[in-house]
């Protein structure tokens, strides 16, 4: 099903009573035009959406005296458009704001009809959506964590607020922000035909457009960071958790590994470190990567996928041979370049960068870029040189960066992650335990405002 994906539900809380007039101008500027006269418009109408060819409407529209509708469509034809008839949806009950999905076959709508469980009391507006097959509309099912903000008469809120469909289940819903919801009546929201844009009412009269991306990442959270070891990371952006060079085993002196319980807890996939979707890794060095601990992870956690570069995950095949090859993706873009992989709706950029000359030095190095409205960047051990990162032009400013300590101890790094990289917060990582607070005292003489985190299996407290 393809309904705005990532699948989304967009809604507005305002009282009954109030219609949103239709805008449109012709080529040749003669103002609004109606549509569907003597026939769409007969009675009281209300709120409408297209279907994906723009042939079919469906809107609903007052029924009797009473404060009762249903959901109606009309189909064009070359003499215009026909006669409403009523969407059979089951019962009678109020229907109401229909919105058909991009490829006609789902239908969200607001219903009064009872809720599964309910004990009776006084009926309000919820959520509920209609699958469409072989022409026929199916049996509503309840959208029950996208109806929890509220009743459709409460008066609660103005606004609209946003669902994700994520693993199956709704979201909780959130407010879109970025001056979307105002302290008037935001109402009416649709989309343009490309659904790039959304459209909504302001006021019952002016109607305004934001991007559809915008309007989304203004509902999201930052991302959370839990320290895990040396350049290992526990990262949440956009509902998703991801394993960065983490977990390792004996590491390489003098950077810092895990606890031994933290490690049985990474290992085995306990809290905190349950439910992540995907394990990312740099390269092979042992205090970023270790295929004994990963395959264990990956055993004890089957929805997590490792995406990496060839070698990696030729090394992690090598210990586990039984790991079926769904869920190892070998990435390795052309130097100075990315490739994009999704883990559900959370896009993660593969981004191809240089290895800090070493002695022991891998061909097949890669970093990270995490998400669209907060991006997260770790780089792992890319040398700190500005040809490396000129990639990032192309790709999402950078959010908040993970980098190694040294990025941020001289002024001419720093003058590259201000000028190159340009994130809106620092994390420093790849610290050995015992410099850290000779580092932390050299940054906070220079004035460098970067977050250390404190110790291995620690949660690290960003700015907003």
């Amino acid at each position: 099903m393809n309904f705005l994906a990532p699948l989304v539900a967009l809604f507005a809380a305002f009282p009954l009573g109030y219609a949103a007039a239709g805008a449109g101008a012709s080529s040749s500027n003669r103002g609004p035009e109606p549509v569907g006269p003597g026939t769409l418009a007969a009675g009281e109408v209300y709120r409408g959406s297209f279907g994906p060819d723009g042939n079919t409407l469906y809107f609903f529209k007052k029924v009797g005296e009473d404060e009762s509708y249903r959901i109606f469509s009309s189909a064009r034809t070359p003499d215009g458009w026909s006669a409403p008839a009523r969407v059979d949806l089951g019962g009678e009950f109020s229907d109401l704001y229909p919105s058909i999905s991009r490829d006609g076959r789902r239908m969200v709508f607001s219903s009064y009809r009872p809720v599964p469980g309910a004990a009776g009391g006084q009926p309000n507006a919820h959520l509920w959506y209609a699958d469409r097959t072989n022409g026929t509309w199916g049996a509503p099912v309840f959208m029950a964590r996208a109806s929890t903000i509220g009743h459709y008469h409460s008066w609660v809120e103005f606004g609209f607020w946003v669902s994700r469909q994520r693993d199956g289940e709704w979201t909780a819903p959130r407010p879109l922000g970025a001056g979307i919801n105002s302290d008037g009546y935001d109402v009416f929201p649709f989309f343009s035909p490309d659904g790039r844009d959304l459209h909504f009412v302001r006021d019952f009269t002016t109607f305004y457009r934001v991007p559809f991306a915008e309007a989304l990442a203004s509902a999201e959270d930052g991302p959370e960071l839990r320290y895990v070891a040396n350049a290992g990371m526990l990262v949440t952006v956009g509902g998703r958790r991801f394993l960065i060079d983490a977990p390792i085993r004996d590491g390489i002196a003098p950077y810092a590994t895990s606890p031994a319980r933290e490690r049985d807890r990474l290992e085995a996939a306990r809290p905190p470190y349950d439910g992540v979707d995907a394990v990312l890794i740099t390269h092979w060095h042992e205090d970023h990567f270790s295929p004994d601990a990963v395959a264990a992870h990956l055993a004890h956690n089957p929805r997590a996928v490792v995406v990496s570069s060839p070698e990696v995950v030729e090394r992690l095949r090598a210990a586990a041979p039984h790991l079926p090859a769904a869920r190892l993706r070998a990435v390795l873009p052309s130097p100075g370049r990315s490739e994009e992989v999704r883990v559900g709706d959370v896009p993660v950029r593969v981004l191809r960068l240089r290895h800090n000359p070493s002695p022991r030095l891998p061909e097949q190095h890669v970093g990270f870029l995490i998400g669209d409205s907060t991006p997260v960047l770790h780089v792992g051990d890319a040398d700190p040189a500005a040809d490396n990162f000129a990639l990032l032009r192309a790709l999402p400013r950078v959010d908040l960066a993970l980098l190694p300590f040294w990025y941020v101890l001289d002024p001419t790094n720093r003058r590259l992650v201000a000028d190159v990289i340009g994130p809106r917060q620092v994390v420093g990582m790849h610290l050995p335990p015992g410099d850290a607070g000779r580092v932390a005292a050299a940054l906070r003489e220079a004035n460098v405002p970067v977050v250390l985190p404190p110790e291995p299996g620690s949660s690290v407290t960003l700015g907003r």
